[in-house]
């Protein structure tokens, strides 16, 4: 017997972290919440983007890096 699975469509969360935009704070931060989140049933976007203290960090960098995984999220 074969097992079909059924493609479900979930709403979606996406996440940006503040964390002050400084490098040694990370998306990581939201691992709690995007966790409950997930058990409620919700998708999660946890974007990560470039922060002050790596290269190109800051604007516009840390803008596009937001901008660019945003666009890759396809509803």
């Amino acid at each position: 017997m074969s097992v079909q699975s059924k493609k479900e469509k979930l709403p979606i969360v996406v996440t940006i972290y503040g964390g002050f935009w400084l490098s040694q704070y990370g998306l990581e931060e939201l691992n709690p919440i995007c966790t409950n989140l997930n058990q409620l049933g919700f998708a999660i976007w946890n974007i990560e983007y470039r922060r002050l203290g790596e290269l190109d960090g800051g604007f516009p960098g840390t803008y596009n890096d937001v901008i660019n995984a945003l666009t890759l999220l396809r509803i």
